[in-house]
């Protein structure tokens, strides 16, 4: 089974905030086989896009919303490209298995702002797995710290992942932190084959 890494990155906390940026990462053995990243930006009204973002957000993620502006794709261009790419990585792979940390809010953020719920669910399995949860399994069962962070950066850094600075908080990099989490916990598992 192939798994789909997925990280969002939008102006916000909640859901309510715009969608800025998209990773879509088919992968196997902890590799990444294939990748959509995507730049997306709400649909002009008037010719104007209007945005509905936190500075503190925009900050934290690293991104000048000018620049983004310039570079990104409105969400209804998204959504076509979004589908059509599931649909080829479908063709080759089957339903592919989603996860990530916070995975529930980055499949919200997807299917509220670009391909619908019931597109998605003809690509995607259902029942994502959330990282967290299995950290907080495998603190419970005492084969990591009560008290280590379950936050990507902090948890591939003590599965030994070297970290760039410069790269956490971007979706992309993200979804790689993610895998290297995954990594880590599958060894600790017995090393599951993912």
């Amino acid at each position: 089974m192939k798994l789909l890494g997925i990280d969002t990155e939008s102006g916000g906390i909640s859901t309510d905030y715009d969608l800025l940026t998209l990773s879509l990462n088919v992968v196997e053995d902890y590799e990444i086989i294939d990748t959509l990243n995507l730049l997306v930006k709400p649909d002009s009204v008037s010719g104007r896009t209007q945005y509905f973002v936190q500075g503190e957000a925009l900050r934290v993620n690293g991104i000048n919303l000018g620049q983004h502006d310039l570079d990104a794709i409105c969400y209804r261009d998204a959504k076509q490209m979004i589908f059509g790419w599931l649909d080829g990585m479908h063709r080759m792979h089957g339903k592919l298995m989603p996860f990530g940390n916070g995975i529930a809010r980055d499949i919200q953020m997807i299917t509220k702002y670009t391909i619908s719920s019931k597109s998605w669910d003809m690509f995607v399995k259902r029942n994502p797995i959330e990282l967290t949860s299995i950290g907080n399994c495998l603190k419970l069962m005492g084969l990591i710290p009560e008290d280590q962070s379950l936050s990507l950066k902090n948890i591939a850094t003590y599965f030994g992942a070297e970290i760039d600075e410069d790269k956490v908080h971007t979706a992309e990099y993200d979804v790689w932190l993610g895998i290297q989490a995954l990594k880590g916990y599958s060894s600790l598992m017995g090393g599951l084959s993912c």
